[in-house]
C-alpha cells in the first residue's frame, strides 16, 4: 500500500515538473524570477528587533 502511494505521488510530481518546465517555459521563467527577487529582498532586509517601551506594559503596577 505504501509503495503504491509513493509511486503515484512520485509520478504526479514528475508529471507536474515536466508539464511546468516544458509546457509553459515563459510562465515558469516569470515565476522563478519573481521568487528569486523575493528571496533577495528578504535577505537584504535587516532583522531589527521591535522596540519596547514601558508604556506598552500591561502587567501589574509595582
Amino acid at each position: 500500500m505504501n509503495i503504491g502511494f509513493l509511486l503515484i505521488l512520485g509520478a504526479l510530481s514528475i508529471a507536474f515538473a515536466i508539464s511546468f518546465g516544458i509546457g509553459d517555459r515563459d510562465f515558469a521563467k516569470r515565476n522563478l524570477e519573481r521568487f528569486e527577487k523575493k528571496i533577495e529582498k528578504d535577505q537584504n532586509t535587516p532583522n531589527t528587533p521591535k522596540k519596547y517601551d514601558n508604556n506598552d506594559f500591561n502587567g501589574p503596577k509595582i
